[in-house]
């Protein structure tokens, strides 16, 4: 995995969650974006990890743990 490549599809996630909160009038131009952006972060954190021998219940565990630190950040970082 390159770490410019996942560096930019966490920027572009948490961009899309940052418009996705601030919004008063989603779009589900908006929603897509942000789906395809997650799906795309998906792929990246779960490549790497079956490369090193990941099962997919613990890939997915740890997806999720990833993004909910990644969303914390995010939040900490706009306080």
């Amino acid at each position: 995995m390159d770490d410019i490549e996942m560096r930019e599809a966490q920027l572009v996630l948490v961009s899309l969650q940052q418009r996705w909160d601030g919004e008063r009038n989603r779009s589900f131009a908006l929603i897509g974006e942000l789906d395809a952006a997650e799906r795309r972060l998906l792929a990246l954190f779960s490549t790497e990890w079956q490369k090193r021998g990941g099962d997919r219940r613990t890939i997915n565990r740890a997806y999720s743990e990833y993004r909910k630190r990644l969303m914390r950040q995010l939040v900490l970082g706009t306080a």
